[in-house]
């Protein structure tokens, strides 16, 4: 079985940023989930996300310019779930992750490994 799911989204979110009255986020993602075995599925996902911050001098008070804060966030990865027994579930996941933003040296790329063990009824 496989499954395709597309997701589209805007929020409207508080925010911390001196003077800034809110940030709006549009978000677009997709992901692919496949049952390779009974009891072994692989998931793709892959996200880009960007941030605009709402309010007065924001831009001047950050980025040294008037172009305004914004962000721009991409994210894609992919995971396993084997399932052991019918209450026991070992998980793996990579997910790289890069933003980019306005405000001088404030980019960043991360690779995030996980590995866990779920223990259901």
């Amino acid at each position: 079985l496989t499954t395709v799911t597309l997701r589209g989204s805007t929020t409207t979110n508080e925010t911390t940023v001196p003077n800034a009255s809110g940030a709006i986020a549009r978000k677009a993602q997709v992901e692919i989930a496949h049952d390779l075995l009974r009891n072994l599925k692989i998931t793709g996902q892959a996200s880009y996300q960007v941030t605009s911050y709402q309010g007065e001098n924001i831009a001047s008070s950050f980025t040294g310019s008037s172009t305004g804060l914004n962000e721009r966030m991409i994210n894609a990865g992919v995971k396993a779930e084997y399932s052991l027994t019918r209450t026991v579930v070992v998980k793996a996941s990579y997910a790289f992750e890069r933003l980019k933003t306005t405000v001088p040296g404030a980019d960043y790329t991360a690779n995030i490994f996980l590995l866990g063990l779920r223990l259901q009824r």
